[in-house]
């Protein structure tokens, strides 16, 4: 048993049923936490009726702490809602996910959670039948199977947040700098869909290798070659020293930068440069922040949407945070994204299996929800500045 299950049966009887399948009996509720979580988190839906026998499919060995972050935060949702259902845990891993998904129902599931891979939603998704479902990403579908939901922590959700909100500050003109890999495409498409179909538009687009860290696109991109090519003229030409501070192109209001906490770091300085004394607004996705980070001095001016969770401070968030870090440490700020959308899905279940279909516009930790057409639950982000090296939570 590891470290993780032994801090979870602090609370709850864990049945090890097999290598591949696991099993949680909640007990030994902490009743102080409880109520007084009780009255916040679901003072709307204390009349739902709980699925008594769920089931979790998660890929626990390949991606072992999302995983687990996930578990954890769906269990503790449980322990809020003063809930004795029986959670069976089965590794997608070992079971292979349609074998997992028969298992589920076989061992009477009321409710089937997962699985997290697209590739396992796309194989399981002809099985759902009669037992609800909800996938732990989005798959493309562009029409609802029947009792097949999907929820995810997309960043199609975040980079629509971003144009939305560029557009309501009338920044109509963006360039935008996006990795080469499947995740830039995803971002960088959403974007794009969004921002032009307010009104938007993009000027350019680079696309960066992670391999190669000089940022040789943001100079392009923002025309600054350009002007150090036309002063190298006029030098050459009229053969006089002239004071020069390299200008990039007047004609953007924004530049979105698709990046990790590392990359931004890297990229920065070089943006800090030549937009010391012409700041331009930078955008990016909460891939750009480690809530686990100390120093975000580097991210200094970047503006973020990010679920709410981290950043909103309230009653709610304070205690859910101190349940996680009490029972969870480990990993539990570098995960917590993963912690909010187990204690999120746990919340759509009770949603859907009391046949609330009408998803829309439920506060969750990761966002204000709501469901679309095709099953997919989406999520409302908030937008967050680094300010003096520190995250600060923008009014909308």
């Amino acid at each position: 048993m590891d470290n993780q299950m032994e801090k979870i049966s602090l609370l709850f009887t864990i049945v090890i049923l097999s290598s591949c399948i696991s099993q949680v009996q909640l007990t030994n509720i902490p009743v102080e936490s409880i109520d007084r979580a009780n009255e916040n988190l679901y003072q709307n839906t204390e009349d739902l009726i709980s699925p008594k026998n769920i089931a979790l499919l998660l890929p626990l060995d390949s991606f072992r702490n999302e995983s687990a972050a996930i578990r954890d935060g769906f269990i503790a949702s449980q322990f809020l809602d003063n809930n004795n259902s029986l959670i069976r845990i089965y590794n997608t891993d070992k079971l292979g996910s349609e074998i997992a998904y028969k298992k589920a129902e076989q061992d009477g599931a009321e409710f089937i959670v997962g699985p997290l891979l697209k590739n396992n939603i796309v194989n399981i998704s002809t099985m759902v039948k009669s037992t609800p479902t909800l996938a732990l990403n989005f798959i493309e579908n562009n029409e609802h199977i029947n009792n097949l939901f999907q929820f995810a922590l997309a960043p199609e959700d975040e980079s629509t947040e971003i144009a939305e909100y560029a557009i309501i500050n009338d920044e109509k003109k963006a360039v935008v700098l996006t990795p080469k890999n499947e995740w830039g495409d995803r971002v960088y498409n959403s974007f794009k869909q969004r921002y032009e179909s307010l009104g938007g538009r993009i000027l350019d687009h680079q696309i960066y290798d992670l391999a190669n860290n000089n940022f040789s696109q943001i100079v392009e991109i923002l025309n600054i070659d350009t002007s150090n090519r036309r002063y190298q003229r006029l030098l050459a030409n009229i053969r006089i020293p002239l004071e020069f501070s390299p200008r990039r192109r007047q004609d953007i209001d924004l530049i979105f930068f698709a990046a990790t906490p590392e990359t931004a770091s890297q990229a920065s300085p070089l943006l800090r440069y030549h937009f010391a004394d012409d700041p331009l607004k930078t955008y990016s996705t909460s891939n750009i922040f480690d809530p686990s980070s100390l120093n975000n001095n580097d991210l200094e001016g970047i503006v973020f949407s990010d679920i709410p969770f981290i950043f909103e401070k309230n009653k709610l968030n304070g205690e859910l945070k101190l349940i996680i870090e009490k029972f969870w440490e480990e990993n539990s700020i570098k995960n917590i994204r993963f912690y909010a959308m187990g204690i999120d899905a746990q919340r759509i279940v009770n949603h859907l299996f009391n046949n609330i279909y009408s998803i829309n516009n439920i506060s969750g930790i990761t966002g204000n929800l709501y469901l679309d057409n095709t099953g997919k639950i989406h999520r409302e982000l908030v937008m967050v500045e680094i300010s003096n090296g520190e995250p600060r939570l923008i009014d909308q």
